[in-house]
């Protein structure tokens, strides 16, 4: 087909149908390009954003200098290919004069302006530096935005310290892509302007600014910049230090860290017990002063120490932790006891044996406790020594840990309990031979169903229910 060029633009607009128009678009790429540019510089103007695409591919991949012009006025709409009319762009403009780009960046439209900078960036041309430079100052943050993103890329090392100034601009999206950039260059020395942005009221530049560190500071073993923070007043800083203290996982950061566990503020209490929890794991060493710190004057270290130490199944510390059941404190005392059941090794039943005569009502609670979590069959023998004890708490307690454990020896223990005078240990018997679910337990609860308190009875029902639902024609 041989048309004069402005015969290629006739057809075009003469054209109504869209479809028709696209295959007009796709069949005359194979005309010499001097005789159908003309047509592609009109499809721009297509309200098809499918033919405009067609037309932008076809010029920047001919290299159509003269394009120019048109394609990036088009960056000041919001076309659904704008990424990819950005990126046509970029291919272009490496086959033109650079001067041409940086000329748009005096331009009134801001999404001009803010799309210059995008191509700036992916160009990575060093002459573009002081344009974007000039951008940083631009009245538009999302123009202030893009020129940080480009800048970086561009001559991001070298300009550091045009970068760093960004982090104290007046709008959150601006700062936060900043700080993103000085992240990607990963120089120490933008790390003391970027801590004070830890106690921003911003969350979303906290984070960032905290993720930025990390990717900064895990390079370096030596972190004594951060360290004099945790005696700050502010609050939100030793939170976010704390934090990033956590992620670093250095192991010299555990001794600065544990005085933090007694802080009157439960975010940096809990905090700190994440941190000494990340840099155990990851170091495959228990710090020394976790394991001082169990005898620490501050009840709220005592209770942090102890939980760690139960989180890693620390054995060495298994005599430590017995010492804390008779603590003061019952956070501190139920640390200890979760901590030793947590451990659950042969070493703490016997050590649990041991001090199931303890005179003081509190241990013996706490051994019970250990007793019942630990579910083995060894545990079996000291449970059953819990039976006599003078505290309604230990005896109810060690019948609930024998109804879970279901042994031959135990269905024989439990059901005279059903006649203690107690009605607690009444209702605890009934309870845990209703989770044994043993049907030689029938007789005895049947034989108890008469007892003269309401819950007791109840308790006896729900048991037989559990073992036998059609208990009743046993009767």
């Amino acid at each position: 087909m041989t048309l004069h060029q402005n015969e290629f633009v006739s057809q075009y607009l003469h054209e109504k149908n869209g479809v028709m128009r696209k295959e007009m678009l796709l069949t005359f790429q194979n005309e010499a390009k001097s005789r159908v540019i003309p047509l592609y510089l009109e499809a721009l103007k297509d309200p098809i954003i499918e033919n405009k695409a067609i037309a932008i591919n076809y010029l920047c991949n001919e290299g159509v200098e003269e394009a120019l012009e048109p394609l990036i006025d088009l960056t000041q709409f919001r076309l659904e290919i704008y990424d990819d009319l950005i990126s046509n762009i970029v291919k272009l403009v490496k086959n033109v004069n650079l001067n041409q780009v940086l000329a748009y960046i005096n331009n009134e439209n801001f999404n001009i302006k803010k799309s210059i900078a995008l191509i700036l960036g992916q160009l990575k041309d060093k002459n573009s530096t002081e344009s974007l430079i000039k951008l940083l100052q631009d009245k538009n943050a999302l123009v202030r935005k893009n020129a940080i993103s480009a800048l970086e890329k561009v001559a991001g090392r070298t300009h550091l310290e045009v970068i760093t100034t960004m982090i104290d601009d007046k709008n959150i999206e601006v700062q936060i892509e900043a700080v993103q950039a000085l992240g990607h260059i990963g120089s120490k020395e933008t790390v003391k302007p970027l801590l004070p942005l830890l106690k921003s009221d911003n969350s979303e530049l906290r984070d960032v600014t905290l993720g930025t560190l990390y990717k900064i500071l895990k390079k370096h073993d030596n972190l004594t910049i951060l360290y004099p923070l945790l005696n700050k007043r502010d609050i939100e800083l030793r939170r976010e230090i704390i934090k990033l203290l956590g992620l670093l996982k250095n192991p010299k950061s555990s001794s600065k860290l544990i005085k933090n566990l007694n802080s009157r503020d439960a975010k940096i209490r809990n905090n700190t017990f994440k941190a000494l929890i990340r840099i155990a794991k990851k170091n495959d060493h228990m710090d020394d002063g976790i394991i001082t710190g169990l005898s620490a004057k501050e009840w709220q270290v005592r209770k942090y120490c102890a939980k760690i130490l139960g989180k890693f199944h620390h054995v060495d510390s298994i005599p430590n932790l017995f010492d804390l059941l008779n603590d003061k404190k019952s956070g501190v005392r139920r640390a200890a006891t979760n901590a030793l059941s947590a451990i659950g090794t042969s070493e703490v039943i016997q050590n649990a044996m041991l001090h199931l005569n303890d005179p003081d009502w509190r241990v013996r609670r706490a051994v019970v406790h250990i007793l019942f979590k630990i579910e083995t069959d060894a545990v079996i023998e000291p449970l059953i020594q819990c039976l006599n004890d003078e505290d309604i708490y230990v005896r109810s307690w060690a019948i609930k840990a024998l109804g879970n454990i279901k042994s031959e020896m135990i269905l024989r223990m439990i059901p005279p309990l059903l006649k203690d005078k107690d009605p607690r240990i009444r209702s605890s018997a009934a309870k845990a031979l209703g989770k044994i679910k043993d049907r030689n337990a029938l007789p005895f609860l049947i034989n108890a169903l008469g007892d003269d308190n309401f819950d007791v009875r109840k308790h006896i029902e729900n048991a037989l229910d559990e073992i036998d639902p059609k208990w009743m024609n046993s009767l």
